[in-house]
């Protein structure tokens, strides 16, 4: 019994990494070709994808956690749909009222719009997901997750490298994430939900519940999502804005390294929470210096590699112009490797049940990178957005180590 539970474990794990693995080497794929056959769009691109992320993520209020847990089946998934559209609704309104105010040309304010949209349909998918989530079928998520990566990457290629116009290459993806949700729903249905199970509802006493419960999350994801796109936030509005594309391309090479690094520290939670409950200290600690030490060595390896081969990465992944900045993917590194150290040993805090570890962490982190960022970027531009991430990283693993400490001395 205990190995098909191990097993079972170990195929949800393969299955999360996976699909999440091939949509953001798809989404990072979209950056790169931007760099490649539409340099002149990519500044406005990354402002796009910076603007809204945070705005998306608050309002998604972790929902796809909330409705995987409720194993009592408390909240139903007409409930759960009805908030998505109300709170995506929400987001493209705030979106779309900065694009109108603070966009400085159409063709920003189209990219804004367009990504958003598609950012809004994927948080409505998840809906779905959160329902396959709590049936344990992961390979169902990884299917949509694969497929709607690979479709969209094909469809946003076709347009940009055989028509030259990002507009419609973005008009593409998002068309592409709107079409999925017809198949994310048919996987739903699998599961033997009905068609009228799936219909929203206008249960306002329970998405108040949902609002009230996800809140905290809500902020949490806000802060996560900051943390990482503050420094471009900060170069938008100097003299050095028109860098912003090239550091977020940079940035942006690091997300599958989180993205591993989060799909293992999750697949690990359970044990630790369990080593934890029977008592057995010692275990803990081992099991998460290992996971620390693994999510760091992660960074390390990176780093090495960029290190070695950094402006030859940088010229093959995107072009030329991007090799002088071969620095600046180090410092990023860095920074990420505090990161995903940091990431580690929240995760173990969190199965010892102090879940507002990772709030205080990041809330710390994205301080000090708000501090660093006004400090560093009007005078040393791109370079000092990279250690404004690096100081931002290490102010994050300083205070999970704090934290870490101050458990272990009550245990």
């Amino acid at each position: 019994m205990a190995t098909a539970i191990r097993r079972s474990i170990r195929a949800n794990f393969s299955f999360t990494l996976t699909g999440s693995l091939i949509y953001s080497a798809c989404q990072w794929a979209m950056v790169a070709l931007v760099t490649k056959y539409s340099e002149g769009d990519l500044s406005n691109l990354v402002i796009a994808l910076s603007v809204s992320a945070p705005v998306i993520v608050f309002f998604n209020l972790q929902l796809r956690l909330l409705q995987a847990l409720d194993a009592s089946n408390k909240y139903r998934f007409g409930d759960l749909l009805s908030l998505r559209l109300i709170a995506q609704c929400l987001s493209l309104l705030v979106l779309g009222s900065w694009a109108y105010l603070y966009a400085n040309n159409s063709a920003l304010a189209t990219c804004v719009i367009l990504i958003s949209l598609s950012r809004a349909f994927y948080s409505i998918g998840e809906t779905f997901y959160g329902e396959q989530q709590k049936a344990e079928r992961m390979g169902g998520i990884a299917s949509s997750m694969s497929v709607k990566g690979v479709l969209s990457i094909l469809a946003f290629s076709y347009f940009l490298i055989m028509r030259g116009d990002l507009t419609s290459a973005l008009l593409a993806w998002t068309s592409v994430h709107f079409l999925m949700l017809v198949f994310d729903a048919r996987q739903t249905i699998l599961l033997g939900m009905g068609v009228k199970q799936l219909l929203p509802t206008a249960n306002f006493k329970a998405m108040s519940a949902l609002v009230k419960k996800g809140m905290p999350l809500g902020i949490s994801g806000l802060l996560i999502s900051l943390q990482i796109n503050i420094p471009n936030y900060a170069l938008m509005t100097s003299e050095y804005k028109d860098e912003v594309g090239v550091f977020g391309a940079i940035l942006f090479l690091t997300t599958i390294g989180r993205k591993i690094i989060e799909s293992g520290v999750r697949a690990t939670g359970p044990r630790l929470a369990n080593v934890l409950a029977e008592g057995r200290l010692a275990r803990f600690q081992q099991l998460r210096l290992k996971l620390t030490v693994l999510s760091g060595g992660l960074g390390v390896l990176g780093l090495a590699v960029a290190f070695v081969f950094g402006e030859q990465l940088l010229s093959i992944l995107y072009t030329d112009a991007f090799m002088p900045y071969a620095g600046i993917l180090l410092w990023v590194i860095i920074g990420e490797t505090f990161n995903f150290s940091a990431l580690a040993l929240e995760h173990a805090l969190s199965a010892g049940r102090k879940i507002d570890a990772q709030l205080k962490s990041i809330t710390s982190s994205v301080v000090v990178l708000l501090a660093a960022s006004w400090w560093l970027i009007p005078t040393h531009g791109v370079a000092g957005a990279a250690w404004a991430v690096a100081l931002g990283g290490f102010a994050r693993l300083t205070t999970s180590l704090l934290l870490t400490k101050h458990f272990d001395v009550r245990q």
